[in-house]
């Protein structure tokens, strides 16, 4: 367990957290956005997000490295799974669900996803 922070680095982690959902949500709706919009939708100054992200291209690559990490964790959790289709169609759904969600932090979707694969014995067919 992680020691609490103060209250200045607790308000700086807050607004880490918000300016990446904010991006991840502006650059969905509109890829050209100006960070500026970012800094908006987060309710940060723009100078609180140049502190942390020098440029936009910092910031994308932030959120692509988050990305990255979360993928990376989704296959690793189905590779523990033994049964190699019931992993598959876990790894499918988990991958799904975390695209369509725009952030991490909240559970607000982008669009219903239905269920089209059930983890099955023996695959699709058995």
């Amino acid at each position: 367990m992680s020691p609490a922070l103060s209250g200045r680095r607790r308000q700086a982690a807050q607004n880490d957290t918000a300016i990446l959902d904010a991006a991840r949500a502006v650059f969905l709706d509109d890829p050209k956005a100006p960070v500026s919009a970012v800094a908006q939708r987060a309710g940060v100054g723009i100078s609180a997000l140049y502190r942390r992200y020098p440029g936009k291209e910092d910031l994308l690559r932030t959120l692509c490295h988050e990305g990255l990490r979360r993928y990376i964790a989704e296959a690793e959790a189905a590779a523990a799974v033994t049964d190699p289709w019931a992993a598959l169609t876990s790894f499918l759904a988990r991958i799904v669900d975390a695209t369509c969600t725009r952030s991490p932090s909240t559970s607000r979707a982008r669009s219903p996803r239905p269920r089209r694969w059930a983890a099955t014995p023996g695959g699709p067919r058995g």
